[in-house]
């Protein structure tokens, strides 16, 4: 007897064979969208007669070209690539704010200690003064907006972060509503193949945002993992939000247990590295500079004068933490170590100068208690206010104060029981701060007793010079001692081992206590956030101190200011301020080439990976039309013999009648 049914099943399987053709013609271009291709098994036979006969064929299933291994490895570099690329474009954005060019930070830091050369040209002129501190405010204005371009970028990137949590909550919605559907849709042995693919596809857009992983589970079914595999998207989703850790950083966390989520890939694991570690690394190095330089410009600043010479009064413009407290147990603004203070006070009427050392040890001493150290150099009051923790410094009338460090015009003659009247004059010019002992050899009136000198010996109690001061001496002559230091013996008489002293001031701040007590500042504020130049010298250039003494023309002070220029004062005494810009250039431009070579080979690693996956999941159309062609024929062979049954059928039955 014919079978029909036989027939039928053809038609059947092949028509869902021609259909399932024609879906990855359709979605050949859809991303995710995997090969589908249909898994034919015959029927059982039937037994006729003794004989196997056969019932036809049907489709078993309807299976994905799948490669797990493949889609891992493209699932990883997916993850690794948004990460890559979060931190280039972020580093791309860093390069454009340090580039040199006219108005960058680089070009202002050269114009500013330029414009200080040309005051040193002329440094009683009023208007270069006023220049250079126009070039200061074009550099403190510089700083401001470099640091605020920086706090753009990563306000931006916290934005960008914001958006990417809220695309990732809502994927994981969708995943987890996808995992339930692909439960109740294989329930029946069936396969969920258009919502695998779907799953996968946002597997890997998730894994552009945050690391991400699909896992099979027992039931073959599978889940999404994310965040270092800490959480498991199943048929229940997750919650994710952004947060302010302790320390500032910029974090992940769940937003159900508020508990942080750690990353290892993805967009999001870029942006957090380039907002907690990338910009801050540059904000620093900018807070670095900006310190360094406050802090250098102040301490020299502080030990020079202005054209009006010698100070009536000083206001210290930082506070510290506690003005009762040892100053290395509180807060200030720059550090102060153990030395020495030299303070100079000057007598209006007659030009005499006199130098105070103090001792000063802030693992022992408060503000307080330099305060009191002050008061007790003649001529000078010191007090401390105990609500603004600043010190103030007022000379007593008819007197002036400052650190210059000069040397003293008469020198302490206590010891002294002649009647020459020594004088000295010049600028000590050596390295280290020292005392020249002055000691009188022979006894006899100033040139006119013939072996009569004057011995002078340094700190450790080395023979610097034997002056002659015998007969071929001219009694108030200068003659040079040692290292700029001149003195003058007027007509009267020395007596053998009379002996005085000279302080010799390389360093009148040993302690940096000027800079960190805030007097006679040059800048105020300790960062690129809040530098500015000090609002008395706006207001008054002639304060700016040139000069370390009232003499015209002396520009002593502006060149140690130039000086600074090229002394390695930053980065742990090993960058002057325009190497360390230039560093920090270089610095982002191999960052940003190490960037750049990553992911250049992270996206010829995708465009490879991508490669074999379409080789093996791909729709390519040739071969489509190939198996189109194969299931036509095999549909059309079908449908005949489906005829040809029926004809037989009825040429059987006309029989039978």
């Amino acid at each position: 007897m014919l079978n029909s049914f036989t027939a039928v099943s053809a038609l059947r399987a092949n028509a869902v064979a021609l259909n399932t053709v024609a879906n990855n013609i359709a979605n050949a271009n859809t991303p995710g969208y995997h090969k589908q291709s249909v898994l034919m098994t015959e029927l059982p036979p039937n037994l006729v007669s003794n004989l196997q006969v056969g019932t036809g064929v049907k489709v078993q299933s309807i299976r994905r070209s799948y490669s797990e291994l493949t889609e891992r490895a493209l699932t990883s570099n997916t993850a690794e690539l948004a990460a890559s690329d979060a931190r280039l474009a972020t580093l791309n954005q860093i390069e454009s704010v340090f580039t040199p060019g006219p108005g960058s930070l680089t070009d202002r830091t050269q114009k500013f200690f330029d414009e200080l050369e040309r005051l040193s040209a002329n440094p009683g002129d009023v208007t270069q003064r006023g220049i250079v501190l126009r070039g200061a405010e074009a550099l403190t204005d510089e700083l401001h907006s470099s640091l605020s371009q920086l706090g753009s970028i990563k306000s931006s990137l916290r934005t960008e972060a914001e958006q990417l949590v809220r695309d990732l909550n809502s994927k994981a919605d969708e995943i987890a509503s996808l995992n339930k559907q692909i439960r109740i849709a294989e329930g029946g042995g069936a396969n969920a193949n258009d919502l695998r693919d779907r799953r996968d596809q946002l597997t890997n857009e998730l894994a552009g945002i945050v690391d991400a992983e699909l896992s099979t589970s027992g039931g073959g079914r599978g889940s999404v993992l994310l965040a270092d595999r800490t959480l498991l998207i199943g048929e229940k989703s997750v919650n994710l939000g952004i947060a302010t850790s302790p320390e500032g950083d910029t974090i992940l966390v769940n937003s159900a247990s508020g508990e942080q989520v750690s990353l290892t890939g993805g967009r999001l694991a870029g942006l957090f590295q380039s907002i907690n570690e990338i910009v801050p690394e540059f904000e620093n190095q900018l807070n670095e500079f900006s310190n360094g330089l406050i802090h250098q410009f102040n301490q020299t600043h502080a030990t020079g004068v202005g054209a009006s010479g010698p100070f009536e009064q000083l206001f210290g413009g930082r506070a510290v933490g506690d003005v009762t407290a040892p100053l290395a147990e509180t807060a200030t603004d720059f550090p102060i170590a153990a030395g020495e203070l030299t303070v100079t006070v000057t007598d209006a009427a007659t030009g005499e100068r006199r130098n105070t050392r103090l001792t000063i040890d802030p693992k022992t001493q408060s503000l307080d208690d330099v305060a009191a150290l002050l008061n007790g150099v003649d001529h000078l009051e010191a007090t401390v206010n105990s609500t603004s923790r600043k010190i103030t410094l007022r000379a007593e009338t008819g007197f002036g104060f400052d650190f210059t460090g000069q040397l003293e015009t008469t020198p302490d003659l206590t010891a002294v029981t002649g009647t020459s009247l020594p004088q000295l004059a010049g600028r000590y010019n050596g390295t280290a701060n020292d005392t020249f002992a002055f000691t009188v050899v022979g006894t006899g009136n100033v040139g006119v007793t013939d072996g009569l000198s004057v011995e002078v010996r340094n700190g450790n109690g080395d023979l610097l010079n034997t002056l002659d001061l015998g007969s071929t001496y001219a009694p108030g002559t200068e003659v040079e001692v040692s290292d700029g230091v001149r003195v003058s013996f007027g007509a009267g008489t020395l007596a053998a081992g009379d002996t005085f002293d000279a302080s010799a001031i390389a360093n009148s701040d040993t302690t940096g206590v000027l800079s960190a007590l805030g007097l006679n500042e040059f800048f105020n504020g300790v960062s690129a956030s809040d530098i500015e130049v000090d609002g008395a010298l706006l207001n008054d250039p002639r304060r700016l101190a040139a000069a370390r003494s009232t003499r015209p023309g002396d520009n002593d002070n502006v060149d140690r200011l130039i000086s600074l220029r090229d002394e390695k004062l930053l980065r742990d005494g090993t960058r002057a301020f325009e190497g360390f810009l230039t560093e920090t250039l270089g610095n982002i431009g191999d960052q940003v080439r190490d960037a750049s070579l990553e992911s250049d080979s992270l996206k010829a690693s995708q465009q490879r990976i991508t490669a074999e996956r379409e080789a093996y999941s791909g729709i390519d159309p040739n071969e489509e039309l190939v198996d189109l062609l194969k299931y036509q024929r095999a549909f059309e062979a079908a449908s005949k013999t489906l005829s040809v049954m029926d004809e037989l059928m009825r040429t059987t039955l006309d029989i039978v009648r």
